[in-house]
């Protein structure tokens, strides 16, 4: 397996005397395959709202919005569509964290491609919570089990 290359110049120190946040890292954009035009469908955007739990250990809704953009490389979608295709191929997660205003796609229909563009591309570990088994019982744990592209904004292209 190939090593990932960080983006800061710093070195990180992973003895057991320290505490780092290793969801805080991020790679050089470089040594990924990331486009830099990118269209959607209308229906592949996914709205989660954040919670967080209070003193009660209620969970509340803190009024921010992850967006979740399953986008699709523009260019590779203009060939097909030349070509009559049907099909574009997987499409790329680029999520959007603590979002105030949603957007508004009511003037888009659903089976156009909108053309978005991205403002600030990071890629990061993604922790995900997992089970696992310790003296016979099973525990939660987390891992840094893929990759997450993420953006600090965004607009529709016309």
């Amino acid at each position: 397996m190939k090593k990932l290359k960080l983006k800061n110049a710093g070195k990180v120190s992973l003895t057991t005397g320290t505490k780092q946040d290793l969801g805080k890292l991020t790679f050089e954009l470089g040594q990924f395959k990331i486009p830099q035009r990118f269209v959607m469908l209308k229906e592949n955007m996914e709205v989660r709202a954040d919670r967080t739990r209070n003193q009660l250990g209620e969970l509340i809704e803190t009024g921010t919005h992850t967006i979740t953009f399953k986008v699709h490389d523009r260019s590779l979608v203009e060939i097909a569509m030349q070509n009559e295709l049907t099909e574009f191929g997987n499409p790329i997660d680029i999520v959007i964290e603590e979002v105030a205003k949603l957007p508004n796609l009511d003037h888009y229909s659903d089976d156009d491609f909108i053309p978005i563009k991205f403002e600030g591309l990071t890629v990061r570990p993604h922790k995900v919570q997992r089970k696992a088994y310790a003296n016979g019982q099973s525990i939660d744990t987390w891992q840094f089990a893929d990759l997450r592209v993420g953006v600090t904004g965004y607009k529709f292209e016309e």
